[in-house]
């Protein structure tokens, strides 16, 4: 097993999201052991986001699938946050937010492995859609490339690890 904290190389293998995703997945360590549960949650809600598009659902099923899906959000946004606690963890505070030298990124790592985990879905979804998937793989080796960027630098003490609040409010 590798262990994800120790060294941000091995997601760093030039073949984009796809392996990223995969090797954070399998790997050891407090950043792997947080992606599991973002998945999950992020699984649960596609699929409540699908139910609730049921014309035929009656009104009060609906009001019971929003209130589903804002509980869900509430679960996202922790799973992204204990990500980046992760993250802090692993890597500190290597660079300070306002240094001009350190490699930053308008998204946290949290962040950047929910959009992954998003666009894993979104994959799945339209595996019957070649012309679509190929799009949403373009995002994916993206959004894999900032992550390697990123991480890569906090591998190196070059970036500083940061988290967004993003103040969400959801009732749940």
């Amino acid at each position: 097993m590798v262990r994800a904290h120790d060294s941000w190389q091995v997601l760093a293998t030039g073949q984009g999201a796809a392996a990223v995703w995969t090797a954070l997945a399998d790997a050891e360590g407090p950043l792997a052991a947080a992606v599991g549960p973002l998945h999950a949650v992020n699984g649960r809600l596609w699929a409540l986001e699908e139910a609730v598009r049921d014309r035929d659902l009656p009104d009060t099923e609906v009001v019971r699938l929003k209130r589903a899906i804002d509980r869900a959000n509430l679960a996202r946004h922790e799973a992204v946050h204990a990500i980046d606690r992760a993250v802090d963890a692993c890597f500190g505070a290597q660079r300070a937010p306002d240094d001009p030298a350190a490699v930053v990124d308008s998204q946290s790592v949290g962040q950047m492995v929910d959009r992954l985990s998003v666009l894993a879905l979104k994959v799945a979804a339209w595996a019957g859609a070649p012309a679509r998937r190929a799009a949403l793989e373009v995002q994916r080796l993206r959004v894999g490339r900032c992550l390697d960027r990123v991480g890569e630098a906090l591998a190196r003490g070059e970036a500083t690890a940061q988290a967004f609040d993003e103040a969400k409010t959801y009732s749940a």
